[in-house]
């Protein structure tokens, strides 16, 4: 039986760049990735560079680095925008501590995508559950739509996004997450 995890309490900004959440999120974001020359070189001076990244989401000064672009081809091809390795370690702290928290009691019970204890078996399992209360009342009356969003990601109108944002309540953690959305092209 796998291990219930529990969701992270909501930080204030100053708390969400400690040097102790930058560095959890610095172990989290290097797992199955330790042999990456990008790891390899945060880790060679881990303590320095864990500084200066506070430093400059203290000093509000923190940017963005450009987007590596790369290709997958399983199942088909798609292009992939990957962060640096910084920005991974600012997401993983800014999601960890601050949007799972909030956006968590926010979400619909049947969304298991990147939610903590909803994994794929807990998918799969809801699904099946849906689909014998579907087939217990209609039968075979019915039909799964499939189907992919060609370039989902990509097309998000980022107006729109941010103005859907505007509620949140540490404005310092808005703004990270603003530039966040405007470093993507």
């Amino acid at each position: 039986m796998s291990k219930i995890r529990k969701p992270r309490p909501l930080l204030c900004f100053n708390e969400l760049i400690s040097l102790k959440n930058l560095y959890i999120a610095h172990k989290d974001s290097r797992k199955s990735k330790r042999h990456k020359f990008a790891v390899i070189d945060f880790e060679a001076n881990l303590f320095s560079n864990l500084y200066v990244l506070h430093t400059k989401l203290f000093d509000q000064t923190y940017k963005i680095t450009k987007y590596k672009t790369f290709y997958v081809y399983e199942p088909k091809k798609r292009e992939i925008q990957a962060l640096g390795y910084k920005d991974r370690i600012v997401q993983h702290t800014l999601c960890d501590n601050f949007l799972i928290p909030y956006y968590e009691k926010r979400l619909v019970f049947s969304n298991c995508a990147c939610r903590l204890n909803k994994g794929s078996l807990f998918a799969r399992n809801l699904l099946k559950k849906y689909l014998i209360q579907f087939y217990q009342k209609h039968k075979q009356n019915g039909f799964v739509l499939r189907c992919d969003i060609k370039k989902y990601f990509a097309n998000i109108d980022h107006n729109v996004l941010k103005s859907q944002l505007e509620k949140l309540p540490d404005k310092k953690i808005q703004k990270l997450i603003f530039d966040i959305i405007d470093s993507y092209n």
